[in-house]
């Protein structure tokens, strides 16, 4: 072995089983030729009950084959439809179960090489019950077929359908009898269809039309019964019945007899006709007679006053020719018709002519003969306008003249005459839209003004004073200048010295500005002027900061200025408090004692008396310093020891760069586009600051984790508008907004209602002191309307908010998105001057696009894929209700302001679960915690010694009960008691107000329904406390002589003389918005000449609007609201308190003004 010659020591016990091996092989050896053997006898086995199972399942087969030939409903004997199916589907399921046995026995057979039965009786079997399933499908359609024809009324037949569908049938019938002609069942019921067929030329002759009574008399009479041949017992079954189609030859000759009457009775009622187109065209003649021109005496001519007579005329004889045309019998009156056709058709084309050119004369009549201005800088226009302005006076009193309709319309060289006014009219249309696009471009803010209003300040253009007017549409912050006349102290022209905001705030220049010559070019130097005095004197409030008290440095200065230098200041105060890492935690606890210190200060100034002025200037105060304060705590808490920190870089920081002499904006944000880890978005250093509105170069420096934007203070003065309450949500909003600004892009806040998505934008450009335009967005929006918009934009260098962004129409949304792309790459490409819309314009890149959008809400667009790509999402989905109540309420001078807080969202959350579901019921910022703090702190400034928890829930009651249904009342008030326990409001006595209304219902004949007094004084107080009310009701609550009682009320205390400046005479302007469209609502642009046509509500809101009297307005929509028109007035009803029209306009709704919505039953009707 190889082992042992190895010399290997191997155990014993392996050398016992190295001899035991042989034997085992041979053992397993003969175990192998056994069970080779016991596998041989078992194929032979199973093979031999395979062959068995085979013939069993053949002879199953034949004697399958016998029943079903025995049982199958070859024959309609002894089967009705119902058991023949059952047979068929039962059939079926044997077929498919033997076949399935088949298949596996044929399994069984490949495995032993065995060849396969043909089964033929089971084919056979298969092929007749799909045969049968046909001819008895068949059966079983014509049988529910004859049925519905039987027994419907004979009159309503629909014979041809019949026919068709009895053709059809046969066809079926006699293919299938190719294969089954031998069956009873096919011959049977093709014999039926073949029958049915037989009787349709009866059916046909029973059915004509021509047949009279006189004809189905004669048939009753030969048949032996009577009938009602139109009556609903007449049916097809009952022509069968009464054995008819043994009368066809008589019934054939009836109708035929019928048919030939008939043609002598049309040929009678043919001269009756002949002789009505004579009357007709008679009456034509008449018509047009005597029909005349509405014309009125308009200045030294006459104007068309009213068309709808003529086109009604024309509207119904056009349509009697057109009948006539159609007639055979055309050809006897051809001569006549043709002529009276194309008589009206002139008539038609010359009145609408004539109605076009009197629409433009009139509209640019107002603009060359009453400007001398416009005709200097339009000569040529001018020249080519008087020619047109004489004629078409001329022709006009010939119109006059002539008076027939007719005979002034289809007079010589009438329709060529309008037709050259209209080409010229059209010409100097162009020559002015150039020259109003000019003068937008030499002061862009034009752009947000309409073409009506650029006009009236370019037609005054000699006196500076008349441009007042429009500053507020123009600037944030400037509602008038200070303009010193021509004459005083030794000036020689109009002077301006400063502006004033439209609170009154006043704002001083650096130096008197020269305001005479054109507006455009003065205007740029008021914009400039503006922009200085905003840098020169925030530069001094930061340096008067610590050399003035507060409160003398808070009531001295203006309220934007107080806030930014605010602002600088606390940066300053926290990067000190940084500068130490070591010193750092000491430091922002001195920090927040000197903050909360400051802001006691301040809340003590608004218990002070304070004017209007001045309160809305430290309101605005404290609700930035508050955040000032939060922020100074939330860096203490997280451990925040150095100025790099990401929590203390991603504030919006205020610096003062002394280098630049220029206020300088920092925020940090976090890297956009996590995913793309190889993308690295630079950081922009201040040294290359040069662009106002973005840092324009880029440093050596990268950081992957965070973008820091940078921006240039914008300088744009905005007067006391408040600002928003900064919250965590405004916080990252604010930081994706900047870091979308600073990488060039757009923002998209989208979120529901009332999360501030228009106000955070708002209040980020009021940071940055930037020009916020806002639009509310609208299915009428079109691409010549944002195209001004953004043109104006890019000039400016003003943001733009474009709320509800995504309710303008998907095709023209496509090429908005193109607009914003263009200006957008411009601003990337870092262009001083790009081409946008065909025109080369100036570009200032500090502009910014932002649109708002609630993405879930019905009816909405997707926006387009690239836009998407150029706006940079923001999501604002639920509020800080709480934090935001709580600032709202410390900033009116609130010392409980937290606990108070929390009780009124709690309020609000609770009645939100547990009061019934009503329409109108609406729990938001909006409708609830916003109008109750401004209410609380207006009742706090009339009694300072109340208790804050009295005033709450007082206010509360105040704003919240009006709202609510009866059966809600004891559930809401016990909810009161339980978060106020103990407080009780005192009884109030009888004030001047219930007095009045009660005197007024007396005087009216109204008997004095305590409720019902209440309920007008509850209406008074919401309208104190929103401009946007409903009064809701049913049909007959009082609804009406509520809100009149009032304004009868408010009348008459004012004319008494009361003290309070809350009752004034009151203007009501009433209208009915279900009477209206939406474009004579708000106004719209003609389709043909893109002529802008006002409507009813942008006229009132601006004659209400300019009317600076101290009397109360309100615009009553008297009707139910409905989405169609109500969306539109969204930034109307907001803090916004503007109304955007599709012309471009912007009307701010003045502080006397109010909107009542008073007469529905149901919000959603």
């Amino acid at each position: 072995m190889v082992v042992g010659d190895a010399q290997v020591n191997v155990p014993d016990a392996q050398l016992e089983k190295l001899d035991a091996l042989e034997g085992s092989w041979a053992s397993f050896r003969s175990c192998l030729d056994e069970t080779a053997s016991s596998l041989e006898r078992a194929k032979d086995s199973f093979r031999d009950k395979l062959v068995q199972m085979v013939d069993t399942f053949s002879t199953d087969v034949v004697v399958s084959r016998d029943m079903f030939t025995q049982d199958a409903p070859y024959s309609n004997e002894n089967n009705d439809v119902a058991a023949a199916m059952r047979f068929i589907n039962a059939a079926k399921a044997e077929l498919a179960a033997q076949r399935q046995k088949a298949s596996e026995l044929e399994s069984g057979m490949d495995i032993f090489n065995i060849s396969h039965p043909a089964y033929k009786e089971l084919t056979q079997n298969e092929k007749d019950v799909e045969l049968l399933e046909k001819v008895w499908g068949i059966v079983t359609e014509w049988q529910q077929l004859y049925n519905g024809w039987k027994d419907g009324r004979f009159g309503d037949l629909k014979v041809a359908e019949m026919e068709e569908t009895a053709g059809r049938i046969a066809k079926s019938l006699q293919r299938l009898g190719r294969e089954i002609k031998h069956w009873p069942v096919w011959a049977w019921i093709k014999d039926t269809v073949d029958s049915f067929k037989k009787t349709m030329p009866l059916i046909m002759d029973l059915r004509n039309p021509a047949m009279r009574q006189r004809h189905w008399a004669n048939l009753m009479d030969v048949v032996g019964t009577t009938f009602e041949p139109a009556g609903p017992a007449f049916t097809l079954d009952s022509v069968v019945r009464l054995h008819l189609d043994q009368h066809a030859d008589l019934i054939a000759d009836l109708s035929s007899n019928a048919s030939k009457e008939l043609a002598i009775e049309t040929s009678i009622q043919a001269w009756h006709y002949l002789s009505c187109l004579l009357n007709l065209l008679s009456g034509i003649a008449t018509t047009w007679a005597s029909l005349g021109l509405d014309m009125a005496e308009y200045k030294a001519t006459c104007k068309l006053r009213s068309t709808e007579e003529v086109f009604a005329a024309l509207e119904d004889n056009m349509v009697t020719l057109s009948t006539m045309k159609a007639s055979r019998f055309f050809a006897v009156f051809e001569k006549d018709i043709t002529h009276w056709e194309k008589t009206l058709s002139l008539v038609s084309e010359t009145i609408e002519l004539v109605l076009t050119v009197q629409r433009n004369w009139m509209y640019l009549e107002n603009i060359f003969i009453g400007s001398e201005d416009i005709r200097k800088q339009l000569p040529q226009e001018s020249v080519m306008f008087d020619q047109v302005h004489a004629t078409f006076m001329t022709q006009m009193l010939q119109l006059n003249t002539a008076h027939n309709v007719v005979q002034a319309c289809t007079a010589a060289g009438v329709l060529d005459s309008f037709t050259e006014l209209e080409n010229k009219l059209e010409r100097i249309q162009k020559s002015l839209e150039n020259y109003l696009e000019n003068k937008r471009q030499q002061f862009p803010r034009f752009y947000f003004l309409s073409s009506d209003d650029l006009l009236e300040i370019l037609g005054q253009a000699k006196d500076p004073l008349n441009v007042q007017p429009q500053l507020k549409k123009c600037f944030e912050g400037i509602k008038k200048l200070e303009m010193q006349p021509p004459g005083s102290e030794g000036r020689r022209n109009y002077e301006t010295t400063g502006v004033f905001s439209p609170d009154g705030e006043y704002l001083p220049f650096v130096a008197p500005i020269v305001t005479e010559g054109r507006p455009e070019e003065w205007l740029n130097t008021v914009e400039a002027a503006m922009f200085a005095a905003t840098k020169r004197h925030l530069y001094r409030v930061i340096e008067e900061n610590k050399a003035v008290k507060k409160e003398k440095w808070v009531k001295d200065n203006q309220g934007q200025l107080i806030i930014t230098a605010g602002q600088v200041v606390w940066t300053s105060e926290c990067e000190k408090a940084l500068a130490d890492p070591d010193q750092a935690k000491s430091a922002l606890r001195h920090l927040k004692k000197k903050w909360i210190s400051y802001l006691n200060k301040l809340t003590a100034i608004t218990c002070s008396q304070l004017n209007k002025i001045e309160r809305n200037k430290v309101v605005a105060l404290i609700t930035i310093e508050v955040h000032a304060r939060d922020v100074i705590e939330k860096l203490g808490k997280v451990g925040c020891t150095n100025a790099n920190d990401f929590e203390w870089v991603s504030q919006l920081r205020f610096y003062w760069d002394k280098d630049q002499n220029d206020c300088i904006v920092k925020q940090a944000s976090p890297q956009p586009l996590p995913n793309l880890h190889m993308l690295v978005l630079p950081v922009l250093t201040p040294a290359c600051n040069s662009d106002p509105g973005h840092a324009s170069c880029i440093s050596s420096a990268f950081q992957p984790r965070k973008v820091l934007s940078i921006f240039t203070y914008g300088y744009e003065y905005q007067g006391n508008n408040g600002r928003l309450v900064i919250t965590p949500l405004t916080d990252r909003c604010y930081m994706t907004l900047g870091a979308a600004m600073f990488t060039l892009r757009g923002g998209n806040p989208l979120g529901p209602a009332g999360t501030g998505k228009t106000e955070t934008v708002k209040d980020f450009g009021k940071a940055l002191a930037r020009y916020v335009i806002v639009f509310n967005c609208s299915d009428g929006v079109d691409y010549k309307m944002t195209g001004k918009m953004f043109s104006g934009l890019a000039q400016t260098g003003a943001w733009a908010c474009l709320d509800e962004f995504n309710r303008i129409e998907v095709e023209v949304l496509s090429v908005v998105a193109t607009q914003i792309a263009t200006v957008m790459q411009a601003i990337k490409e870092r262009k001083t001057r790009f081409n946008f819309l065909g025109q080369d314009i100036r570009l200032n890149s500090a502009c910014g696009i932002f649109v708002t959008m609630n993405p879930g809400y019905a009816g909405r667009s997707e926006l387009p894929d690239n836009l998407k790509a150029i706006l940079r999402p923001v999501s604002m989905m639920v509020p800080d209700f709480t934090l935001i109540a709580e600032i709202m309420m410390f900033s009116e001078g609130f010392s409980t302001a937290k606990v108070l807080a929390k009780k009124m969202i709690a309020i609000m959350e609770l009645s939100q679960q547990q009061l019934s579901k009503q329409d109108h019921y609406d729990y938001g910022l909006r409708s609830f915690v916003i109008p109750i703090a401004r209410a609380a702190g207006a009742l706090k400034r009339v009694d300072q010694e109340v208790s804050e928890e009295l005033i709450m829930y007082r206010t509360m009651l105040d704003l919240i009960k009006p709202k609510l249904v009866y059966l809600d009342l004891p559930l809401f008030m016990a909810l009161l008691s339980d978060l106020f326990p103990g407080v009780e409001q005192p009884p109030t006595p009888a004030g001047a107000l219930r007095n009045a209304i009660e005197a007024d219902l007396v005087e009216n004949n109204l008997q004095v329904v305590p409720e019902f007094v209440t309920k007008i004084i509850q209406i008074f107080d919401c309208k104190v406390a929103r401009h946007g009310n409903m009064i809701v009701g049913k049909t007959g609550a009082g609804k009406s002589v509520a809100w009149q009682t009032l304004q009868r009320a408010m009348a008459r205390l004012r004319k008494d003389g009361h003290e309070s400046e809350q009752f004034q005479k009151v203007q009501v302007h009433v209208i009915n918005p279900l009477a209206l469209s939406n474009n004579e609502l708000y106004g719209s642009f003609d389709e043909g000449t893109h002529e802008w046509q006002d409507g009813v509500l942008a006229r009132i809101m601006r004659t209400v609007c300019k009317d600076e009297s101290p009397d109360q307005k309100w615009i009553l929509f008297d009707g139910p609201v409905d989405t169609l028109w109500i969306e539109s007035m969204n930034t109307l009803l907001d803090d916004n308190k503007l109304l955007t029209l599709l012309s471009g306009e912007r009307i701010s709704m003045s502080p006397q003004a109010c909107t009542f919505l008073p007469k529905f039953q149901f919000i959603g009707q």
